[in-house]
C-alpha cells in the first residue's frame, strides 16, 4: 500500500473509532475525496485489515458465465 493510501486508511480508522466511543450504534461516514488512480477500492479493502475485524459482505464466484451463485 502506498503512503497516501495508508494515511487515508489510518485517518478513517481513527475517525470510526472516535465515533464509536461516543455511540457504539452509530454508523460513521467518511468520504475519500481522491482522484482517479488513487486506489480507493484497494484502500477500502485494507480498512478492515487495519482493525483486524471481519467485514460482513457477500462473495460471488462464477464457474461459468451463466452459473452465478452466492458462496
Amino acid at each position: 500500500m502506498r503512503r497516501e493510501q495508508a494515511e487515508a486508511v489510518a485517518k478513517t480508522h481513527a475517525y470510526f473509532h472516535s465515533i464509536w466511543k461516543e455511540d457504539m450504534h452509530a454508523v460513521p461516514r467518511f468520504l475519500w475525496n481522491a482522484k482517479m488512480r488513487f486506489g480507493k477500492t484497494f484502500a477500502t479493502y485494507q480498512l478492515p485489515r487495519s482493525s483486524r475485524q471481519a467485514c460482513p459482505g457477500g462473495h460471488l464466484q462464477a464457474s461459468s458465465e451463466d452459473a452465478w451463485s452466492p458462496i
